[in-house]
């Protein structure tokens, strides 16, 4: 019997745990999707006033941001453009109304995201 009880208090732990897991997933997951909206918004525009000037190709960058919504650090981690399009992409982060994180998507104060922005052809 005290295992049964143990067993039962487990699975409710257990199903309780998983309930504020998939919370949490739902939080940051709604976060990414009004971040990558507001990015690629800017990003876009952007784009289409340079097409002709861009090389095929990808900008990969990484933000962090901080609990308020502030860019605290981007860097380009690769870009197989042109120069044009990583500038660019840097603009279209810095223009870009971001919104706050879930403090379930925050580690040590900041949200750390990687993006990938590709130019691809007409």
């Amino acid at each position: 019997m005290r295992s049964r009880v143990g067993l039962i208090a487990f699975a409710l732990v257990s199903a309780i745990a998983s309930v504020m897991a998939d919370a949490q997933n739902a939080a940051t997951w709604a976060f990414r999707k009004a971040l990558f909206d507001s990015i690629g918004h800017q990003w876009y525009a952007r784009i289409e006033a340079h097409r002709d000037e861009l090389k095929l190709g990808t900008t990969r960058v990484i933000l962090a941001i901080t609990r308020d919504g502030t860019v605290r650090r981007l860097k380009i981690l690769s870009n197989t453009s042109n120069e044009l399009l990583a500038k660019l992409v840097v603009d279209a982060i810095k223009h870009s109304k971001i919104p706050q994180p879930p403090p379930e998507a925050l580690k040590n104060d900041v949200f750390e995201s990687e993006m990938k922005f590709t130019i691809y052809p007409k």
